[in-house]
C-alpha cells in the first residue's frame, strides 16, 4: 500500500509521485503486458477528490500515461481500466467498509496528519482557514493550539502500524500491508522555517500555521517524558515511571554542571508535574488537581497533634507575590531571550518574583505558565493538617483529597507524610481549574531579516572638481557586496591609528568593470565611434560618498 504525503507544500509534486507509482505497479514491458498488480485502490477523503486529483488532476494517472498506455475512466463504475486489463476502483475514506471484498493488489491511499489543535484527532483531516469553504474545528475541539495532540497522534500512527502484529507481511509478495517506509505525513513545507510562517508579507497563510497541519519546525520538539526519561538514565535512574508525563519540550539547554534534579527541578516547575516514591519506582505525574479520594469528617483519625480534627492554616499577603515574570527563550523566531509576567488585578504592591528557564517556549506557552504559577501561590497559601487511620495508608504524596462535607468541600494535595500508627498528613490547597490551558492568543514573531556578515570590497575614486565648492584634496568611495549587508560603517582617521566612526552607508554603489578599451577623444565633441561596454554590479546609481576628515 502506497502512502504518500507533503514533503514541500502545494506543488511539489506528490500527486505526480503518486500516478507515476500506480503506473509502474500495473504496467508492464509492453503495454498490454500484464504488471506486478491488477486490481488497485485509489482512496481519498472523497470520491470527487479522487476523481479531480488522482484521476483527473493535472499530475494525475490520465496526465501522466502515454497515449498507449492511458487507462479508459469508466464514470459509471468508477473506475480506470487499463489496456493490459488492470482495474484501479475509487473509494472514500468515509465509507472504508466498500473496501471489504475486493482483493487489492496495491492502494494509493491519501496522507495521514493531524492539526495541532485541541482534540485534533477526532477528525484530523479538520483544519482552520478563514479562507477556505471546509474550515471547521473538530469534534468537540475548543480550538486552542495544541501541538502536543499533533505529536502524540502520530506517534500512535507510526507505532501501531510498524507493529508487525497489526501491519503483518504478506506472504504473497513478502512485504506488510502498509508499507511504512512510504508513508508521509502532511505537512512538510519546503519554505523556510521559521520565515515561514512569521513572514506574513510574503505567505498570508502563515497565520493558519499555530493550529495546522504543518510540521515544520515542530518535528524536533521532544515529549515531556522522553526527556524526563533520558534525564534520569543519565543519572543511572532506571526503574522510573514517566507514563502519566504529558507535554511537548521545544528545546531546552541543561548545563554541564547541573546536577539531574536540577534539570528536573526546571522542567517540574515549567510543566507542573511532581516525582513520587511508589513501592521502589520513582513516578513522574501531572498536577491536575483530580480529587483521588474523598474524606469525610468520620475518616479522620486521632494523632499526636490533631485530635481528630483538621487545621488549617493560611500565609499572611506579605510572604506573597502579586506579580510574577519569566524570562524564556524564544521559540519559531531567532531564539533570543523574551520575558512575560501575570499580575493580579488587586496587586499594590511592587514587588515582582523573578524566574528564568532555559526552555525554548512561545509566548502563549510562556504565559499560561505564569499564571498557573500566579494562581498556585495564592490557592497555596491555604494549609491542612490532619490524620487518618492505617486503613487509608494507600494515598500518598501527590495524591488530591476532598476534605469536609459535600456541598463545602475543599480539596487539597498531599505534601508530606508520617505513618507512626495515624498517618500524619500536610497538605495544600489546589483548585483544578488552574491546570486547564487559559485562552492566551498566539502572537506569531516577527521575523528580523539576516545581515551576512560578508567582507564588502571599497574603491576609493580621485575625481576632478566638478561644482566648484568641493575640497580639492577629498577623496570619494564606492562601496558594494554581494550581498549586500543592509549597511557599512566608514571609519576614518589622518594616521594608522585611532580610527572613529565617520559615518554608516546604508546604500550600495554601482561599480563596473569595463569590457573595451575607452579610447582617448577630443573634448565637446560626440564621439561616434565603437561603444564602451561595462559589466555592472547591482546599486544606486552613481552612489558615491564623500569622505570628511
Amino acid at each position: 500500500m502506497e502512502n504518500l504525503g507533503n514533503y514541500g507544500g502545494r506543488g511539489a509534486g506528490k500527486t505526480r509521485a503518486g500516478a507515476e507509482w500506480v503506473r509502474t505497479q500495473v504496467e508492464g514491458a509492453r503495454p498490454l503486458d500484464p504488471g506486478v498488480a491488477r486490481n488497485v485502490a485509489l482512496v481519498g477523503e472523497t470520491v470527487e477528490q479522487v476523481r479531480e486529483v488522482m484521476v483527473f488532476g493535472d499530475s494525475g494517472i490520465l496526465a501522466c500515461s502515454p497515449p498507449d498506455r492511458k487507462p479508459v475512466w469508466e464514470a459509471g463504475r468508477k473506475r480506470l481500466v487499463w489496456p493490459n486489463g488492470a482495474v484501479a476502483r475509487v473509494f472514500s475514506a468515509h465509507d472504508p467498509e466498500s473496501l471489504r471484498g475486493p482483493q487489492f493488489d496495491a492502494a494509493w491511499v491519501d496522507e495521514f496528519g493531524c492539526a495541532a489543535i485541541d482534540k485534533g484527532a477526532n477528525e484530523p483531516n479538520k483544519f482552520l482557514d478563514p479562507k477556505s469553504s471546509e474550515s471547521v474545528l473538530p469534534t468537540y475541539s475548543d480550538g486552542r493550539r495544541d501541538d502536543l495532540m499533533q505529536m502524540q497522534y502520530l506517534r500512535a500512527m507510526i507505532v501501531y502500524w510498524r507493529d508487525a502484529t497489526n501491519n503483518p507481511v504478506s506472504p504473497e509478495y513478502d512485504g506488510p500491508m502498509i508499507d511504512m517506509d512510504r508513508a508521509h505525513v502532511w505537512a512538510w513545507d519546503a519554505r523556510p522555517f521559521p520565515h515561514f510562517p512569521n513572514n506574513n508579507d510574503l505567505w498570508s497563510d502563515g497565520t493558519n500555521y499555530a493550529r495546522g497541519h504543518w510540521i515544520s519546525g515542530r518535528v524536533s520538539a521532544q515529549p515531556l517524558s522522553s526527556v524526563v526519561a533520558e534525564i534520569c538514565g543519565s543519572a543511572g535512574i532506571s526503574n522510573i515511571d514517566v507514563s502519566g508525563l504529558f507535554g511537548i519540550v521545544r528545546g531546552y539547554s541543561v548545563s554541564d554542571t547541573s546536577t539531574s534534579r536540577a534539570a528536573l527541578q526546571s522542567l517540574m516547575i515549567a510543566y507542573g508535574f511532581e516525582a513520587l516514591e511508589r513501592e521502589g519506582i520513582l513516578v513522574f505525574q501531572m498536577r491536575d488537581g483530580i480529587v483521588d479520594a474523598a474524606i469525610g469528617k468520620n475518616d479522620l483519625a486521632v494523632g499526636d497533634q490533631t485530635d481528630g480534627w483538621i487545621e488549617t492554616t493560611r500565609a499572611t499577603d506579605a510572604e506573597m507575590a502579586g506579580r510574577i515574570r519569566l524570562s524564556y527563550v524564544e521559540a519559531e523566531g531567532g531564539y533570543e531571550a523574551r520575558a512575560v509576567e501575570a499580575i493580579f488585578p488587586d496587586e499594590e504592591t511592587r514587588g515582582v518574583a523573578q524566574s528564568e528557564l532555559t526552555l525554548a517556549l512561545t509566548r502563549s506557552e510562556g504565559q499560561r505558565i505564569v499564571e498557573r504559577w500566579l494562581s498556585e501561590s495564592r490557592i497555596a497559601r491555604d494549609g491542612a493538617r490532619f490524620a487518618l487511620p492505617p486503613s487509608l495508608s494507600y494515598l500518598g504524596a501527590g495524591d488530591v483529597v476532598s476534605l469536609g462535607v459535600e456541598g463545602s468541600a475543599k480539596t487539597y494535595r498531599i505534601d508530606r507524610l508520617e505513618h507512626a500508627g495515624a498517618v500524619s498528613v500536610e497538605a495544600v490547597r489546589v483548585e483544578p481549574a488552574i491546570y486547564e490551558p487559559s485562552d492566551e492568543a498566539e502572537e506569531r514573531v516577527t521575523p528580523r531579516s539576516f545581515a551576512p556578515p560578508v567582507p564588502v570590497f571599497p574603491l576609493f575614486l580621485d575625481l576632478p572638481i566638478m561644482a566648484g565648492q568641493e575640497v580639492p584634496h577629498q577623496p570619494h568611495i564606492a562601496v558594494s557586496a554581494t550581498p549586500w549587508p543592509r549597511s557599512v560603517a566608514l571609519y576614518s582617521s589622518d594616521q594608522d591609528a585611532g580610527y572613529q566612526l565617520n559615518r554608516l552607508i546604508t546604500a550600495r554603489s554601482v561599480i563596473g568593470q569595463t569590457q573595451t578599451a575607452l579610447d582617448g577623444a577630443e573634448p565637446g565633441v560626440w564621439d561616434r565611434g565603437a561603444p564602451l561596454r561595462v559589466k555592472m554590479a547591482g546599486g544606486d546609481w552613481f552612489r558615491l560618498v564623500p569622505i570628511n576628515f
